[in-house]
């Protein structure tokens, strides 16, 4: 099964060079960093949205905290303490 389409960009060289850097500090490739770029650039559209569509401040804590804890895994364990 095709899980991946090929695709065309443009891409700021100085993003591209800081992409390639960190592409040589561990095992994934450029591809994979941009697959997550994008995930991760998706997931904070959604989550703003959701924020912004809900005043309640309780509702907005919990999609920041959501957010966080996709963003920086690490941070789970301070929150929960």
């Amino acid at each position: 099964m095709i899980t991946q389409k090929a695709i065309s960009l443009k891409i700021d060289t100085k993003l591209l060079e800081d992409l390639d850097a960190e592409a040589r500090l561990g095992w994934k490739k450029r591809n994979a960093h941009i697959n997550e770029a994008i995930r991760l650039y998706l997931l904070i559209k959604d989550k703003r949205r959701f924020i912004r569509l809900n005043p309640s401040i309780a509702y907005q804590r919990q999609q920041i905290l959501e957010l966080l804890g996709e963003l920086v895994p690490e941070s789970n364990a301070i929150f929960r303490s």
